[in-house]
């Protein structure tokens, strides 16, 4: 799970060299929010599909290098085994549609219950009309 990070600075060093290394190697690869960037600096988005945080998405996928294929309207986007959340709540969508995946929908309507977080899907995206992206 990649977290976000100061999406105005430049990510570390270190943080991006792991990434390189171990991405390739990860069963699954998740980030949320602008952990995307750091993702694209990883190269671990190339020919992907992929979405981030609706405040900085401008910002974001104009500074990210490769060729990457940004979804300005989905609160999480699934590309393989590469998942991406835009923004911190739609981490949480993400992250119980990711259990659903690795368990059951069963599971993760439990637990969706029990935390009180109402379902969505993918393309549920407000904010994306809100931020003037669609």
């Amino acid at each position: 799970m990649v977290p976000p990070d100061q999406i105005a600075s430049h990510p570390l060093n270190e943080q991006i060299a792991f990434l390189k290394h171990a991405g390739p190697k990860a069963t699954y690869i998740c980030s949320v929010c602008g952990g995307a960037f750091q993702l694209a600096l990883a190269g671990l988005l190339e020919g992907k599909r992929a979405t981030t945080n609706k405040q900085f998405y401008r910002m974001i996928t104009a500074m990210a290098p490769g060729s990457i294929t940004w979804v300005a309207k989905a609160r999480w986007v699934v590309d393989g085994n590469v998942w991406t959340s835009s923004g911190v709540a739609a981490g949480g969508d993400m992250a119980l549609a990711f259990l659903a995946h690795i368990s059951s929908p069963e599971i993760a309507r439990a637990i969706r219950g029990g935390i009180e977080i109402p379902e969505v899907t993918e393309e549920e995206d407000v904010f994306a009309k809100w931020h003037g992206l669609v």
